[in-house]
């Protein structure tokens, strides 16, 4: 985005800033003005004024730009966050000791952390004593092999 039209979105009202944002996340013009704060009685009325204004059409350009950037996911991301979870290799996320096992700390596991489906932790506390158990279910690796196959 140009330098330009970031000071023409930067000129409009906050109504109208998240009329944009509303806008392009709706695709409905009154409902984009009721959820930017405009009355419902005037609502219609606002959405053709605005959509109709050069700022306003140009702000949402942007903000759709922006937003098609955001979500943007190459399949080579999904393919590489695929082959993590067929052929990543366990002990990256979890680290076996005479004491048992110990989930490694998230920030360490890097790319790793995409193997995880799911970690859960229960606790009990007994006659002999109390303890916490955790259990960590990683994705199935053949069907995430499977959709690797699928998607060449």
């Amino acid at each position: 985005m140009g330098g330009a039209k970031r000071a023409a979105t930067d000129s409009l009202s906050y109504k109208q800033q998240r009329f944009v944002h509303e806008y392009v996340r709706h695709g409905n013009g009154t409902a984009a003005a009721k959820s930017a704060g405009y009355s419902a009685k005037s609502a219609q009325q606002i959405a053709t004024e605005n959509l109709s204004k050069p700022l306003i059409k140009q702000a949402i350009e942007v903000e759709r730009e922006r937003s098609r950037q955001a979500s943007r996911c190459t399949r080579e991301d999904l393919i590489a966050g695929l082959m993590i979870m067929a052929l990543g290799d366990p002990g990256d996320v979890v680290e076996i000791k005479d004491k048992g096992v110990r989930i490694k700390d998230s920030d360490g596991m890097g790319e790793a952390r995409k193997m995880i489906s799911s970690i859960s932790e229960s606790t009990s506390d007994s006659d002999k004593g109390y303890s916490v158990s955790r259990k960590v279910t990683f994705h199935d690796r053949r069907a995430a092999m499977d959709r690797v196959k699928k998607s060449k």
